[in-house]
């Protein structure tokens, strides 16, 4: 199974003198992204991304995972925000480890006395020397260049690895398809249908699915059944064609997404 794409956050991250919100995309079709804001590490019982996250003031670590269920999750992405009045201040960055000094690298000394071994060679400085001595290779027959000044690192500053990319129109992006599951989490009222009454004097009880559109804006759009008693299939499409769905979010913009619902009618519950 491939992995989802790593998720991609809009702003990068940075400091930032105002209070701001950050959107996170994903290419993956039919992905959900899980994300922290503390630090911790984002797995699929973490929040669920639904739309923008804001940041008002100090910092925060944001990390994110992309699920579906045709992948497995993504990589992850990590960017740190940070509000300062005016800009001013600085992320934390990740100090580097200095590396033991290798044969013929050269390497810059005190100007007092020592020496450095490679070998059966020893190197002397002298007491009044400040240029970096090189550590000639054992048993090497080359002629040395002369040594040159080793400069220290430079720390760059920190910076996220998100590429940002042109934001598509809803239209580019066309129907989603994503599970029933995932839908589920989506829906912000349903109504219960009414038990057909020819139904109920026959005993027909079961569970109808239906394949739904959600239009952009979260109303559904269209209905039509899968499976299920033919007797209780109308009462169920009257039923789900008032639900109300949050709208699905993809790389910025809300986007139609099609999917199953499950209506079950039980003799027992219905009395």
């Amino acid at each position: 199974m491939p992995a989802a794409e790593m998720p991609e956050f809009s702003p990068a991250p940075g400091v930032y003198s105002d209070a701001m919100q950050v959107t996170i995309e994903d290419g993956t079709r039919g992905a959900v992204v899980h994300f922290t804001t503390d630090g911790s590490t984002p797995s699929e019982s973490s929040q669920t991304y639904r739309g923008a996250i804001p940041v008002n003031s100090g910092e925060i670590r944001l990390r994110a995972i992309a699920v579906s269920d045709s992948h497995s999750a993504s990589a992850e992405a990590e960017g740190i925000y940070l509000i300062s009045p005016g800009g001013q201040a600085s992320l934390p960055a990740k100090s580097t480890p200095s590396s033991p000094a290798q044969p013929g690298q050269l390497v810059p000394q005190p100007a007092t006395r020592t020496s450095l071994n490679a070998g059966s060679q020893t190197a002397a400085v002298p007491p009044t020397a400040e240029k970096p001595t090189q550590v000639p290779p054992a048993e090497s027959t080359r002629q040395e260049s002369p040594p040159q000044q080793v400069k220290p690192p430079v720390q760059p500053p920190l910076q996220s690895t998100n590429k940002a990319r042109p934001r598509a129109d809803a239209a580019d992006l066309g129907l989603q398809e994503i599970s029933g599951a995932a839908s589920e989490g989506m829906i912000l009222s349903r109504t219960m249908p009414a038990y057909p009454a020819a139904a109920q004097a026959r005993g027909v009880s079961g569970t109808v699915v239906l394949s739904i559109l959600i239009s952009p804006s979260g109303n559904v759009s269209k209905v039509e059944p899968v499976s299920g008693p033919p007797m209780l299939q109308q009462a169920a499409m009257d039923a789900v064609r008032t639900w109300r769905y949050r709208p699905y979010i993809l790389e910025g913009q809300a986007v139609p997404v099609k999917t199953t619902v499950s209506v079950t009618f039980n003799l027992h519950s219905s009395r």
